[in-house]
């Protein structure tokens, strides 16, 4: 009786155990933490976007031109008239012919006087003067000996028709001829009157 009481009572305290055992003890509730403040965010500058940059297509090859066909004669327009040809300037008439001089042993034009030389070619081929002959005189000055000046009172004077004749006057209407320093212009012995000698002196008739 007693052993079957003892079992019963263990069964129970078994029983007990396993409940236990299976409910198990109470969790400890922790207290409810305060919510954590949040921060607020920083607002970062936004980047700016890149424009994206439009790529350029590539560009077509032009066509060549075709050539334009030459128009027809009945579409051309047509030329504007010539202007009339401006009448030529009037000549100046020349009054008289001038003496040309030259410089230190020396028969060629000079460029200052080339001038002077033309203006004495107008004259003889002006109307008036057509008909008129021309003795073209040669001169030196005193140094030199009289045969050397007579020499080179010839080229000087012959200097002269050529150039004449160049510009249109007619070889046969020009005579040459020298004095050498037979016939000074300027008497004296220095450069003042040597200069004023050295010369070619142009006689109409």
């Amino acid at each position: 009786m007693k052993s079957k009481q003892f079992r019963n009572i263990l069964l129970l305290m078994l029983t007990i155990c396993v409940a236990f055992a299976l409910v198990g003890c109470p969790k400890k509730v922790d207290p409810p933490k305060p919510p954590k403040k949040e921060e607020p965010k920083k607002e970062e500058p936004k980047k700016e976007e890149k424009k994206e940059e439009k790529k350029e297509e590539p560009k077509k090859e032009e066509e060549p031109k075709k050539e334009e066909e030459p128009k027809k004669e009945t579409e051309m327009k047509p030329e504007p008239e010539e202007a009339p040809p401006a009448a030529p300037p009037k000549q100046v008439k020349v009054e008289k012919i001038e003496v040309i001089y030259f410089d230190f042993d020396r028969s060629n034009i000079r460029n200052d006087q080339s001038s002077t030389i033309d203006s004495n070619a107008a004259f003889l081929k002006q109307e008036d003067n057509a008909n008129k002959k021309v003795t073209i005189e040669g001169h030196c000055d005193e140094r030199g000996t009289e045969e050397y000046n007579m020499a080179l009172g010839d080229r000087r004077a012959n200097s002269a028709k050529k150039y004449l004749v160049n510009m249109g006057v007619a070889v046969g209407r020009i005579k040459a001829i020298s004095y050498g320093e037979s016939r000074p212009a300027k008497q004296g012995h220095n450069e003042g009157a040597w200069k004023k000698n050295r010369r070619a002196e142009f006689v109409v008739k």
